[in-house]
């Protein structure tokens, strides 16, 4: 699961034995900071109490968190007996996903890394001179990657599309009845294309529920601006083939 959720180019850079930029790549930071981070708080906070076994704890937790920020979709236990915390935390790591160029869906580490670090950038060219010319970049594969203010235009917009779909669907979930929390869960399982669910998706779910996920799984997969691009360019054929028949 660890494997899938990497960059491919990232792991053609580790087979050529670059080891240093190997980990100096946006998405292997991000990875390593969201479960070195989360990982201890969810053992501490909600499952050593749960399960009253620090090894079973470790071995739940970080086989959980790795399904989840992978977007794999395995699960060996029931979500509906960890805490809203937990799960919230599972939520937060369905919804950010793998890496880009991988196995994985979700809105993907290295758009996130990339608001991250321009929030960064921002608050640290205050602190700079007006005539200092910094060039901001990342390590991508191999190379580094310069970012651009349209760079980061672009990924806002397509975070800004993902959240309007992701709470979109939530909301059908609530006018339908269901939980806050497990309408947030099971519509970030569907929109990140992962899997784990808290027991709503079933044979007798409601079929507006079920198409719903649909929609969201479809264009959680595709990318968002993929399915705009294809429908723009269809209405535009569509009326060029009306205005050549008038």
């Amino acid at each position: 699961m660890f494997l899938g959720t990497i960059n491919f180019a990232t792991h053609y850079t580790l087979l050529k034995g670059k080891v240093r930029k190997f980990f100096r790549n946006a998405e292997i930071k991000l990875m390593g900071l969201l479960l070195g981070i989360l990982l201890p708080v969810i053992l501490f906070v909600s499952l050593i109490p749960l399960y009253n076994s620090f090894t079973k704890s470790i071995r739940v937790g970080t086989f959980q968190l790795i399904s989840a920020l992978s977007t794999t979709g395995f699960s060996t236990i029931s979500f509906n007996e960890w805490t809203i915390f937990a799960n919230m935390i599972i939520i937060i790591l369905m919804l950010i996903g793998g890496g880009t160029g991988s196995t994985a869906g979700g809105i993907k580490q290295f758009r996130i890394y990339i608001m991250l670090k321009s929030l960064f950038w921002e608050i640290r060219n205050h602190f700079y001179p007006k005539n200092v010319i910094k060039e901001d970049y990342v390590w991508r594969g191999e190379d580094r990657w310069y970012i651009k203010s349209h760079h980061v235009k672009e990924i806002a917009n397509f975070i800004t599309i993902y959240v309007i779909t992701y709470f979109t669907g939530v909301l059908i979930f609530l006018a339908y009845g269901y939980s806050l929390k497990d309408s947030m869960f099971e519509f970030a399982s569907a929109l990140g294309t992962v899997g784990l669910s808290v027991g709503l998706t079933s044979a007798s779910t409601p079929g507006v529920i079920l198409w719903t996920e649909i929609i969201g799984m479809f264009l959680g997969r595709l990318e968002f601006l993929i399915i705009i691009f294809a429908i723009t360019k269809i209405i535009k054929d569509i009326s060029f083939l009306i205005k050549k028949q008038a």
